[in-house]
């Protein structure tokens, strides 16, 4: 049984996981959980409302589209790519909501067009504060910052890196960083997380979910998954730390050919060769 789970694994997998106490000792490994807090995305709350497609949001107003952000979905994560076809209406700022009363709304075509006239239905939404807002925005999304993201269920295609920092998502996971990161740091874990292995990591330590290769990436499932420790000095001095840099580089342009030469570093420098 996986530790700290209810979970019985097979022989080979008890062996795995015994062969990676070495890694462990040496420094090379730690765990998901001590790397990142995994957040959960926004809830918005009423299907459709809120979210528009990219060509309604080419035809906005400039002062209308800074109140939208591009919305991470189950569609946006290709394999490392990131790929955006919705916006999300996002009336917030690094302080918080940005229309304290709704007379504020009253010169804006979407609040005109799309709240307005479903605003008893917005309205009726338990633990709002204003109903023209997501039901759970959550305060993490208000600043934007290069985050690492996964949907909620998934595998090792599920995963993207927003370098430009301006999206948010909606119900999956940001994986926020628990010390400061640089941006090859977060090639480096795109790499790590949409790797073959990655996948056999969450078949020991996640819940599978029915119809197939798909787990749950939430935090209470995978914050014990071993990955490389990017704390240690030795590996952000490394060509492997380099290496993973550009792979995870790779799959952003939409290379996902790179998978299996990152399973060829990952296996070489940081777990079991089985």
């Amino acid at each position: 049984i996986v530790s700290n789970s209810w979970k019985l694994i097979s022989y080979n997998e008890n062996e795995f996981i015994k062969e990676l106490s070495i890694y462990y000792q040496a420094d090379k490994l730690t765990t998901i959980g001590n790397i990142f807090n995994i957040s959960q995305g926004a809830l918005l709350g009423v299907k459709n409302i809120f979210k528009i497609t990219f060509n309604e949001f080419e035809l906005l107003k400039e002062s209308e589209r800074k109140l939208f952000r591009p919305i991470i979905t189950c569609n946006s994560t290709k394999s490392g790519r990131l790929v955006i076809t919705e916006y999300c209406w996002f009336p917030y700022n690094k302080d918080g909501i940005i229309f304290q009363t709704e007379e504020e709304l009253n010169d804006i075509e979407f609040y005109q067009n799309a709240l307005l006239p479903n605003k008893e239905i917005l309205s009726k939404r338990k633990g709002i504060s204003q109903w023209w807002g997501l039901t759970r925005p959550r305060n993490w999304q208000f600043s934007k910052k290069p985050r690492l993201y996964s949907n909620r269920f998934g595998n090792s295609n599920s995963f993207v890196f927003d370098q430009v920092g301006n999206c948010i998502i909606e119900e999956g996971n940001a994986f926020l960083p628990k010390k400061d990161f640089n941006t090859k740091d977060f090639y480096f874990y795109l790499a790590c997380f949409s790797s073959n292995i990655f996948d056999k990591l969450l078949s020991i330590y996640s819940k599978q979910l029915a119809g197939g290769k798909w787990y749950d990436l939430g935090n209470k499932n995978i914050k014990n998954i071993p990955i490389p420790n990017i704390n240690n000095d030795h590996l952000k001095n490394s060509d492997v730390y380099l290496k993973m840099f550009e792979l995870g580089k790779e799959l952003e342009s939409g290379n996902s050919f790179v998978k299996p030469v990152i399973d060829d570093i990952l296996k070489s420098y940081f777990y079991p060769y089985r």
